[in-house]
């Protein structure tokens, strides 16, 4: 009697240590895995959909140097799927070659690969868009910002003070010196256009030229820029994302920045963002002793980047462009490989525009969650969403497209919600629209959701801009005085000014490194769950230099598509159903625990109302 007069107490205190940790249960992660050409855009804006999000979430974005590997990498995870496999696809194929085709033999090196998208500053080129579009898997894509390509000079003490000098080159001469015919700053061709650099150049007046490593849309505008602009001196053979640089050109395998900064009397090319983690080169340029050379447009008109981008001159090479104009086409589901926004017409267009684009499979199923399909969605929203690509704008420099390019990409959007009718719809909570005032729950993305970190940064990057445009209206009101002085005020204001700007951009690297560092310790606590749940059991502590924590590929034999797809459909795969089991494993704990709970006060009742 006594032992049955404990079961019930028994039995409920099971239930509610089950109810308890069903309800503590971890709750699920979405994840989102990009891969491509640098992309910076595209990596601040994941990161500002987790700031921003109550559910948890992961994006990555994984950049690749080479240009033509990248889009090999992607056609691959769309031939095969996400859960596929991916070889070395060879061949250097350009944009809009439809002739030329690739090798897709998978190699020894083939493993498995994770895709959702793919991104870059040039659009698929047009031999895998045309081969995946006949094998039935559409791609569609999504052209977001724009990049200006510029040329950039470390002439020690040259456009850094204010005796007026500035490196003025014409088309011509710039073919000459990537060409090595001109080797020399004290050069007559040069001198010429630059008298006074024949008494500030040192004896050492050799020119090194850098160029960028690899197969890179920055040189095939700047070499298609060169032929269009001065043909006598840039052969058509000298035109590609890879060329043979003549003997002497120095191949930078790391940022600009940092190539032209370890050579001095150095030119070379970039487009305006030189790495995630360094910012724009004019940027840079306050710390270091690089210029960025005015460039001339069609017009004949020479700007430099910055000027022209104020000017509207990135989206002039769309707009006012001519009958160039229509080559932007009419859908996202079509091939943009005839883009061309290099040297095209108007007065402020920019000579080297590229267009960045998003690379999405009209298929998506492989991502099986339909939170995770919607996450998807929601991110290429973002690309077009005012608010997010603003900072991309303001810190990256990049200029978001013109209207009718951005509406391409909203309808492009819409095709793929019609498509995946199951995708989870996630809602945007503005700051300022009271209309769009959603509760703090989960598939919210809410501007009033930031971190610190970003708070930081966004108020320093708008002191920043306040404080250029002091200088700027200090600058002219310097320059307003006469020869006997009068203009002497402005300058002592430019100089408290800029101060206060290096110091201020200071703090933004400070933040910025602060935030890859706190990147890098999740990432490397999240490699090491995966090792653990791998291994089984516990190793030692993860650290940085440990040399057990970089988890190495697992070696495999060389796989056929078939065999290797089929290997990895036996992987274990996401539950569509197991939200509702939970869900239903809920429920039926909390019935048992009021059905026990019921019957233990019963029992208790019975057991003191006994005679």
């Amino acid at each position: 009697m006594m032992i049955s007069s404990r079961r019930p107490l028994l039995l409920l205190i099971v239930c509610w240590t089950l109810l308890l940790s069903l309800t503590n249960a971890q709750r699920p992660v979405f994840e989102l895995h990009g891969s491509g050409a640098a992309a910076p855009c595209v990596s601040l804006l994941m990161d500002l959909l987790m700031d921003r999000s109550a559910s948890p979430l992961r994006l990555t974005y994984r950049t690749i140097d080479n240009a033509t590997a990248a889009q090999s990498e992607y056609r691959d995870s769309v031939v095969n799927g996400a859960a596929g496999v991916i070889g070395n696809a060879g061949g250097v194929i350009d944009n809009d070659d439809s002739s030329t085709a690739a090798s897709t033999t998978t190699t020894a090196t083939a493993r498995a690969i994770n895709v959702d998208f793919g991104a870059g500053h040039s659009p698929l080129n047009k031999y895998y868009f045309d081969e995946l579009k006949s094998m039935n898997k559409q791609v569609l894509h999504f052209p977001h910002v724009l990049s200006a390509v510029g040329l950039y000079h470390s002439i020690a003490d040259f456009g850094t003070t204010d005796n007026g000098s500035r490196l003025n080159l014409t088309a011509c001469l710039m073919a000459q010196i990537f060409s090595r015919n001109i080797t020399s700053w004290k050069d007559a061709a040069i001198l010429k256009e630059n008298p006074l650099l024949a008494t500030t150049m040192n004896d050492n007046a050799d020119i090194v030229v850098v160029r960028a490593n690899g197969a890179s849309p920055v040189t095939q505008g700047l070499t298609q820029y060169l032929r269009l602009s001065c043909p006598a001196h840039w052969s058509a053979d000298r035109v590609g994302d890879t060329i043979d640089w003549p003997t002497g050109v120095v191949n930078c395998a790391t940022d600009m920045t940092t190539c032209l900064n370890q050579h001095t009397n150095a030119i070379g090319f970039s487009h305006v963002l030189i790495s995630p983690g360094t910012g724009s080169l004019t940027a840079a340029s306050a710390f270091n002793n690089i210029q960025e050379v005015p460039l001339p447009n069609k017009e004949g008109r020479y700007h430099t980047s910055q000027q022209a981008q104020q000017l509207g001159g990135l989206e002039a090479a769309i707009t006012v462009g001519g009958d160039d104009t229509s080559t932007i086409p009419t859908s996202a589901q079509d091939s943009f490989a005839a883009v061309n926004l290099i040297y095209q017409s108007g007065p402020d267009t920019w000579p080297i525009v590229l267009m960045n684009y998003v690379y999405v499979a009209a298929d998506f199923s492989h991502i099986h969650n339909p939170k995770g399909q919607g996450l998807l969605l929601a991110f290429l929203q973002a690309l077009y969403e005012l608010p997010y690509v603003y900072h991309c704008q303001t810190l990256l420099d990049l200029t978001p497209v013109p209207a009718h390019v951005r509406d391409l990409g909203l309808q492009g959007i819409q095709q793929l919600k019609d498509s995946h009718p199951n995708a989870q719809p996630w809602e945007w909570e503005r700051v300022g629209d009271d209309d769009q005032y959603y509760p703090a729950g989960d598939f919210v993305l809410s501007e009033r959701r930031q971190s610190f970190a970003h708070q930081q940064l966004f108020q320093l990057s708008s002191d920043v801009a306040v404080l250029k445009s002091k200088e700027s209206a200090g600058s002219q009101s310097g320059g307003s005085g006469d020869a006997s002085g009068g203009g002497g005020g402005g300058a002592s204001s430019d100089e408290t000014t800029n101060a206060a700007i290096t110091a201020l951009k200071d703090q933004v690297t400070t933040l910025q490194g602060d935030n890859d560092a706190l990147h890098t310790l999740v990432t490397s606590l999240l490699n090491r769950v995966v090792q653990l749940e791998t291994n089984g059991a516990v190793g030692p502590s993860p650290t940085p230099n440990n040399a057990n924590f970089n988890l190495q590929p697992i070696d495999i034999s060389v796989l056929d598509d078939d065999t290797a797809i089929a290997a990895a459909s036996a992987l274990p795969q996401y539950d569509e159903n197991a939200e509702s089991q939970l869900q239903s494993a809920l429920t039926l704990a909390s019935m048992s625990f009021t059905f026990w709970a019921i019957y233990f006060v019963w029992k208790t009742w019975r057991f003191f109302l006994k005679p």
